[in-house]
């Protein structure tokens, strides 16, 4: 059988549609214009977060700054009402009120340790990084704003009975610089306590007055503060570096400069009162000695109180300084201030300095109390209640 011819296979082409050019140069442009916002956006991205993160440096440098003001403040024994901060055209300012007496050494103690941190100051108290300003600190005499502080009178009907329970103590520091002073105060009827630093003018004199008038002799022991080295805390200090074999003798040096001694509190002391080891080192020496010690309460973070407890029957923690300020009105309103947390405290106890105002204001001021019912008692009859 003759086989049929088969015809050819025609190659099948697809048929491609031809995209018109104005549909091409439209796609090009609309990628384009996405590139360029995507850039913008990108961009805009990055600025956010460079603005973000310098923001952040800056939100911690103020804060470091804030943290170093407020160590060099409580050192000197001001809180924080002696610290206020506002910002100006995005430029931090820290005002500081402080006693005209304290103005230089403060202000020599901020410049040394911010200049440790890596700030430049110029213009005075005006404090730069990498030429960038970062915060200014003014500094007033508190004396200026004194009419600001607000006034505390005592609650006498609230307090009276409960002095029969209540009880409340003074303490002076920084006995030793000034044998007129501390005769002064020796002199006044009450039972007033004075803590005598080691290795002071007048230190052994002190310590006998105080023996002869039948009144509480606490040793005032020097203890590194946190603006060390700037701040020196005195001869016959322990510091955070001071060996357990060393603080023995520096306890029994101190001690032997006073002679026989009621109690202790701590001169100085906000580094080394925040450390659990050098003070169970420190009680466990102090104890040959004393059975009272007194946290002076110079830092938030102290320790001293708790570990005392452990150590020693008699420990207490001081409420209130009353003499941040030379300020008369300002001693009187800290005192009234410290009587009325009996309302809410079993104890008190309050913190001044052998000042010559200070010592003023008590002499004129305690028998004025006495007649409204306020009684002092001493700290070891306070930590006995």
């Amino acid at each position: 059988m003759a086989r049929k011819a088969t015809k050819p296979k025609k190659n099948k082409r697809k048929n491609i549609s031809k995209i018109p050019p104005g549909l091409i140069v439209g796609g090009v442009f609309f990628l384009i214009i996405l590139i360029i916002i995507f850039s913008v956006v990108n961009l805009k991205v990055n600025s956010l977060k460079s603005e973000v993160v310098q923001l952040n440096n800056y939100q911690n440098e103020i804060s470091s700054a804030e943290n170093i003001i407020k160590i060099v403040l409580f050192d000197y024994e001001l809180d924080k009402e002696h610290l206020k901060k506002y910002s100006k055209n995005n430029i931090t300012t820290f005002e500081i009120s402080i006693p005209e007496d304290k103005i230089y050494s403060i202000k020599q103690s901020l410049i040394s340790r911010l200049s440790n941190k890596g700030y430049a100051h110029r213009n005075s108290l005006s404090f730069y990084k990498d030429n960038n300003l970062i915060f200014n600190i003014n500094i007033v005499s508190f004396e200026e704003i004194k009419d600001k502080v607000d006034k505390n009178p005592v609650n006498v009907e609230n307090l009276i009975n409960k002095e029969i329970k209540h009880k409340i103590a003074l303490i002076l520091d920084d006995a030793g610089n000034s044998l007129e002073l501390a005769e002064e105060v020796l002199s006044l009827p009450y039972p007033v306590t004075l803590s005598v630093i080691p290795f002071t003018r007048y230190d052994r004199e002190t310590s006998e007055l105080v023996r002869k008038n039948n009144k509480e002799l606490f040793l005032h022991l020097p203890m590194e503060p946190k603006s060390y080295p700037e701040t020196d805390p005195g001869k016959g200090a322990i510091l955070l570096n001071t060996p357990e074999s060393l603080i023995e003798i520096i306890i029994k040096k101190d001690v032997e400069r006073l002679g026989k001694i009621d109690g202790a509190n701590n001169h100085m002391g906000s580094a080394l009162t925040e450390s659990r080891t050098k003070m169970q080192q420190v009680l466990k020496y102090l104890k040959i000695y004393t059975d009272t010690f007194v946290d002076s309460h110079t830092s938030k973070n102290t320790v001293a109180y708790d570990i005392c407890k452990k150590y020693l029957p008699n420990c207490g923690i001081n409420n209130v300084f009353i003499d941040n300020s030379d300020d008369p009105e300002y001693i009187k309103n800290k005192i009234n201030k410290g009587i009325n947390l009996l309302e809410k405290n079993k104890n008190v106890i309050m913190i001044g300095h052998l000042r010559p105002n200070t010592v003023k204001v008590l002499k004129s001021y305690l028998p004025e109390l006495e007649k409204k019912g306020i009684k002092f008692s001493t700290v070891r009859e306070v930590l006995n209640n």
